[in-house]
């Protein structure tokens, strides 16, 4: 179930990114119209798998790692190359990557005190010990640079930048 959740959650991020990138780099709201189902549908497949890669490996702790980089960074780095194309966010690559990487270590963080009050105040166990919170913090670091090394150079490297 909470697998789940993170899954629509990834898909209403990407509406809110949608919102807020809008605002914030075109000085507009965007248009409905400008939601791709392709991909809100893509998104959901990688998350899917990233869930079905996680629970291929042995190793259960191993598999969290393998959850928090494909799952974690690499999901939420494509929800935001998602919506710089499918919005047309006007971003060169340096500051796609560097703007994209914020955004999901910031919400990656934020997943992480949702993950702690979880378990502290509804005794819903997610982790061990408190070096798993790091470890999951970093899991979703390699799956940004993963997916920052793969999209970064799907952006065109002028092709957003307005002409003064």
């Amino acid at each position: 179930m909470y697998l789940l959740l993170l899954t629509l959650g990834q898909c209403t991020l990407y509406v809110l990114l949608a919102y807020v990138f809008s605002v914030f780099f075109n000085d507009r709201r965007p248009s409905l119209k400008g939601i791709s189902p392709s991909s809100l549908g893509m998104i959901t497949l990688i998350s899917i798998f990233s869930y079905i890669v996680s629970f291929m490996v042995p190793d259960r702790e191993w598999g969290n790692r393998v959850i928090h980089a494909l799952g974690g960074g690499v999901t939420t780095f494509v929800v935001c190359f998602r919506v710089v194309k499918d919005f047309k966010i006007p971003l060169t690559r340096f500051q796609f990557f560097i703007f994209c990487a914020l955004t999901v270590t910031a919400i990656r963080v934020g997943n992480e005190i949702l993950e702690y009050f979880l378990q502290n105040y509804f005794n819903i166990m997610f982790a061990g010990n408190v070096n798993d919170t790091w470890l999951d913090l970093m899991s979703n670091t390699v799956g940004i640079l993963l997916a920052g090394a793969a999209l970064t150079p799907c952006i065109p490297s002028r092709h957003y930048i307005k002409n003064v």
